[in-house]
């Protein structure tokens, strides 16, 4: 059983992910002080406690790590100290933190149409090609696959061949995304192939597997976001995407590429209104939603998304015949509303007319009298 200081530093976080890095960040920091146990921390005097830190941050910079690298280690440490009631002084810590160079800031450009039509060519089987499509599509951090693991259970059927996807869910940052047709055609298409080599698909069956040779009774195992992040990788390696390295990041960053690139297309798509677009990309933080006002969201958010849809699509075949298809959809309502407007006209001179020959029967009668 482990010791009742690191259960209470467990208790503190939230999400898998976030444990995962903070347990190996603060066994890191064990190891690297050469302290027996966890006790042993908290057992240290203010004084002594305050000056490993601060000589730990120190030998940090020391070996070259960046400013964004070593605020997370402090970031679960400060966090270990704070759940078994022992005082820091953070302020000297962050100091020391923010006098720490940065990374040259990368990952601001967005992925091309082009980029991701060769991304598509290049990847070697349909787990590859939905995984893409699912990332251009949703436009989401690739965490929203493990946190928690995104099952066939959160998604859901809509309108125009899409896919709603309850991304993060059961938490405060849950919301919905969309995949547009040729994502939800995708998606499907990998579904499919899993189910022909034997494996019974559920609503409680992940999205993305591991990978298989001939499923057979094989157990299911949920694709990591480390292993969707090297298939990323080597996919954007031999489709040769220009990359401009900059610092030790590049201007197009493996998976922010994607999300760049949706948030361009519901910034600059006309008629979204920018309040859900930002919804869209899980950028509001909202208290946890009721089921009736959970759907009628959804719902809201869709129809903002569709009209994204022709700039989301990949294919240029189906982009164009998509755009045509909403252009007859256009022309369709326009024809519809000028028959109801001539229809309207008619009926008001209908009542015209009447009132008119109203008024010349009450004529008519009056003089009779």
């Amino acid at each position: 059983m482990s010791e009742k200081c690191y259960q209470l530093f467990l208790s503190g976080i939230r999400t898998e992910k976030t444990r995962e890095k903070y347990e190996y960040y603060l066994n890191r920091f064990i190891k690297e002080t050469k302290l027996k146990n966890f006790t042993s921390l908290i057992e240290l005097d203010d004084e002594t406690r305050q000056d490993l830190l601060e000589k730990y941050v120190l030998m940090l910079r020391s070996k070259g790590l960046k400013r964004s690298s070593v605020r997370p280690v402090l970031y679960a440490i400060e966090l270990f100290f704070d759940m078994n009631k022992k005082i820091l002084h953070k302020t000297v810590l962050r100091k020391m933190v923010q006098g720490i160079p940065d990374h040259i800031k990368g990952g601001e450009k967005a992925y091309t149409d082009d980029d991701i039509r060769k991304m598509l060519e290049k990847a070697p089987d349909a787990r590859a090609k939905a995984l893409i499509h699912f990332m251009a599509s949703l436009g989401a951090r690739p965490g929203v696959i493990v946190d928690p693991i995104l099952t066939f259970g959160m998604t859901e059927p809509m309108p125009s061949n899409c896919l709603a996807v309850h991304l993060y869910e059961n938490s405060n940052e849950h919301y919905w995304g969309f995949l547009t047709p040729e994502a939800t055609r995708a998606l499907h298409e990998y579904r499919d192939e899993r189910i022909r080599h034997g494996e019974k698909i559920g609503k409680d069956s992940p999205v993305f597997r591991t990978d298989y040779n001939e499923i057979g009774q094989a157990p299911v195992k949920p694709l990591s976001e480390d292993n969707a992040f090297q298939i990323i990788n080597r996919i954007v390696r031999n489709a040769r995407i220009e990359r401009i390295k900059i610092g030790n990041r590049y201007d197009k960053a493996l998976n922010t590429g994607f999300r760049k690139r949706f948030n361009t297309v519901m910034k600059t798509t006309e008629g979204i209104n920018n309040n859900l677009a930002e919804k869209l990309m899980g950028h509001s933080v909202t208290i946890p939603l009721d089921n009736t006002y959970l759907n009628a969201l959804k719902d809201k958010l869709f129809v903002e998304f569709r009209k994204a849809i022709p700039e989301l699509i990949i294919n240029e075949n189906e982009r164009l015949r998509i755009k045509n298809e909403k252009l007859k959809e256009d022309k369709s309502g326009l024809e519809v509303s000028r028959l109801e407007f001539q229809s309207l006209q008619k009926q008001l001179e209908d009542v015209k007319q009447a009132m008119y020959q109203t008024k010349v029967m009450q004529f008519q009668f009056g003089n009779k009298s």
